[in-house]
């Protein structure tokens, strides 16, 4: 019988570039030469192909079916494999932190305590950004020993105890990969759609002086693009000012009684796509099931214009992966549970 072991670099490479991350992950227990073969492709590859999305979410046990209850694991949902996996994760526990976003396979989370992280969930690494209290409006308050026990929005004047951390809504964004040198992080910090950002190595979050409240902000081909009421502008500097690239849609709206949500998505083709969409009742069912409504436009930034692709209700069974990562992403509030019932049908 051949040696696994010894086949040539250069043909592991081959093979390796074409697994999906769960069998990459399984084939650096083979032996030593495969491990290194797969951290040297990981470090100089940091793209790889064919790669369905995974969504990652915390919980306990009961709420995803893991055999595992541990605090300090995260839960992955395969796409492809219509699998969930479970990987053991560093301190501070996962299941207390806030996922505020995902980028270039890192996550961004805050904890319990308003600490921000970017966390690699493949390898463990860790990168820590600046705490939330470094934002102009927002400020600790404390108990009489000094603890900090939540925050205190000096625009709304609202207090948020810590447990009421996911109600404050932020969103972040990365420019690019932390672990292959500088790096921006974006945060938009809703209910009032204002953006922060920070570059590697700031110990505070810089404001931006900005036209309106954002709904969505995406990094594509190095500049900031964000968007609100359909509108799309776009930053060359963020320390210049905005310019508008797509003006607002003319779109009727046949629901005008429930909120909608605008998002920005970029493709694996490298498309930029402008995504409207809002929960809205099923009649078939007395109104009591809600669902997402989308209408997708592909946007021509040099033309200034966009142009609808689809409209689409989420629960048809031809929602594809990418639409399932969107939802995600422009619903963050959606509960898993909700999610899972529709992916059966795909």
């Amino acid at each position: 019988m051949a040696n696994w072991s010894n086949l040539h670099q250069d043909v592991l490479n081959l093979i390796f570039s074409e697994l999906s991350l769960h069998d990459l992950l399984c084939c650096t227990v083979v032996c030593g030469a495969w491990l290194r073969t797969i951290r040297d492709l990981r470090r100089y590859c940091t793209k790889l192909r064919h790669q369905s999305p995974w969504l990652a979410f915390s919980g306990s046990s009961d709420d995803i079916g893991s055999a595992t209850d541990d605090p300090s694991a995260a839960h992955f949902f395969s796409l492809s494999e219509q699998k969930v996996y479970t990987i053991p994760l560093p301190q501070p526990p996962i299941r207390y932190c806030l996922f505020v976003g995902s980028s270039h396979g890192w996550l961004i989370t805050i904890d319990e305590w308003f600490k921000m992280r970017l966390l690699n969930p493949i390898n463990g690494a860790q990168i820590n950004i600046p705490f939330i209290l470094t934002l102009d409006h927002i400020v600790p308050f404390r108990d009489p020993w000094g603890h900090i026990r939540g925050a205190i929005n000096n625009i709304l004047h609202n207090q948020h105890p810590v447990e009421e951390i996911p109600k404050v809504n932020f969103k972040a964004m990365l420019s690019s990969d932390p672990s292959q040198g500088d790096y921006i992080v974006t945060l938009i910090h809703c209910p009032y759609g204002g953006i922060s950002f920070a570059r590697s190595n700031d110990n505070k979050w810089a404001t931006m002086s900005l036209p309106g409240l954002y709904d969505d902000a995406i990094f594509y081909r190095d500049q900031l693009y964000a968007t609100f009421d359909g509108r799309v502008d776009i930053w060359d500097d963020l320390n210049q000012e905005w310019k508008t690239v797509v003006p607002q849609p003319e779109l009727v709206d046949i629901y005008p009684f429930h909120i909608s949500f605008w998002s920005l998505v970029h493709t694996p083709s490298c498309d930029l796509l402008h995504v409207w969409g809002k929960i809205v009742p099923m009649v078939e069912h007395n109104d009591d099931i809600e669902t997402p409504l989308m209408i997708v436009y592909r946007l021509d930034i040099h033309n200034g214009t966009s142009v609808q692709m689809m409209c689409m209700f989420c629960s048809e069974p031809a929602l594809s992966d990418m639409f399932i990562s969107m939802l995600v992403l422009a619903v963050p509030y959606l509960a898993i549970r909700h999610l899972l019932s529709h992916l059966e049908d795909v």
